[in-house]
């Protein structure tokens, strides 16, 4: 039985509104056969991550953040730039005039009264991006190609972008980079 198997991961996240979840989709699809790369995964932007969430079972999860649904509010953030993390993962970074991404990830954290923190803090710090290719373990993009992929996924988005986000989800994590949304919430 493997990690998939012994326990649910269910995380919290938005899905990404159409047209631009089909353009960023169109994206992956040239990288899926390359051995580099790591499987596409459907473009969402996680708020609540499943190594912290897994402490609660679906259905008190799904009633805290019913709860906590009530309080959230529609919101519109921008999509910015290409970056990356460590030379491995290509992501849209995102923001928002307000910072409600970050509002919302925080508020997500104390209402479900979670305890995978550090005073306080969870314990990896709090990005804003939609994933958009990753390689596999233990491989990276070199630094000249990484400046150029940058460079062309910058002018393939056309950037900056506007996105209204007005659900939030209960995403399960099925297998490795397998995701089904399980429940929706519509924000205020």
């Amino acid at each position: 039985m493997n990690k998939y198997q012994e326990k649910n991961r269910y995380f919290i996240g938005l899905s990404i509104p159409e047209p631009i979840s089909s353009l960023i989709s169109r994206y992956q699809t040239q990288f899926i056969d390359k051995d580099i790369y790591m499987r596409p995964i459907i473009p969402h932007i996680t708020l609540v991550p499943p190594n912290v969430l897994n402490e609660l079972s679906l259905s008190e999860s799904l009633q805290r953040l019913k709860d906590i649904n009530s309080k959230l509010k529609s919101f519109s953030a921008t999509l910015n730039t290409i970056n990356h993390f460590n030379n491995r993962v290509l992501h849209i970074a995102l923001s928002d005039k307000v910072g409600v991404l970050r509002t919302t990830h925080e508020s997500l954290i104390d209402n479900l009264d979670i305890q995978s923190t550090v005073d306080g803090h969870i314990k990896q710090e709090f990005t804003p991006h939609i994933t958009l290719i990753q390689t596999k373990p233990y491989k990276q993009f070199a630094d000249q190609s990484l400046k150029r992929l940058i460079r062309n996924t910058q002018n393939y988005f056309d950037l900056p972008l506007k996105v209204n986000f007005q659900q939030i989800h209960m995403f399960l994590n099925k297998a490795p980079r397998t995701y089904e949304i399980v429940h929706t919430f519509q924000l205020l």
